[in-house]
């Protein structure tokens, strides 16, 4: 079984956040059902995130910010590009996945919701791979981390919006928090 479906199942139904490498336990009882919009079955549940849950992983972020950010881009580039490679092994079941959750028909799934996700972050990490220190006049830029990033992931879109924020949020050396929609 690929990675990402031996973590989260086959299942819309989550009773967890997954923070800092591991199902962690909200700090609220509550959940929301996750519905096919296509015919409005509920086809799971979702822990209902608070402001304490945030703050959890944005603490594991920031904890964690240090070593990342320390990493050399080329490192960071070679585990983008494994955590992508992941993906595409599970490009099927993320499709199903994202059938279900959004009502998008399967084979737009396959082609837009997961196809041209992991096509937008590769070229995201081909352009990274290209940027050095760049001189203007005296001056040198360089790009450094900023500090832990935290965002907002609609519903509608959710892996190609996920990896447009995280992907060049990681490559930066920048560790972060995605919240769906």
């Amino acid at each position: 079984m690929p990675l990402i479906s031996s973590i989260t199942g086959s299942s819309s139904d989550h009773r967890e956040h997954w923070i800092g490498g591991a199902w962690i336990p909200p700090k609220s009882p509550d959940v929301d059902p996750v519905s096919n919009p296509a015919d409005g079955s509920v086809i799971g549940s979702v822990p209902r995130g608070t402001a304490a849950d945030a703050e959890t992983a944005l603490a594991s972020a920031t904890a964690a910010l240090p070593g990342w950010s320390g990493t050399p881009r080329d490192d960071r580039l070679e585990s983008v590009r494994k955590w992508l490679r992941l993906i595409e092994a599970d490009a099927e079941f993320l499709s199903a996945l994202i059938s279900r959750e959004v009502g998008t028909p399967i084979a737009l799934c396959r082609n837009v919701q997961v196809g041209l996700a992991i096509d937008i972050a590769r070229a995201c990490v081909d352009s990274v791979s290209r940027l050095d220190d760049e001189r203007r006049g005296n001056s040198v830029i360089r790009r450094a981390p900023a500090g832990v990033v935290a965002a907002i992931i609609p519903w509608n879109v959710p892996l190609i919006l996920t990896l447009q924020k995280v992907v060049p949020a990681l490559l930066a050396g920048v560790h972060g928090r995605t919240q769906a929609q």
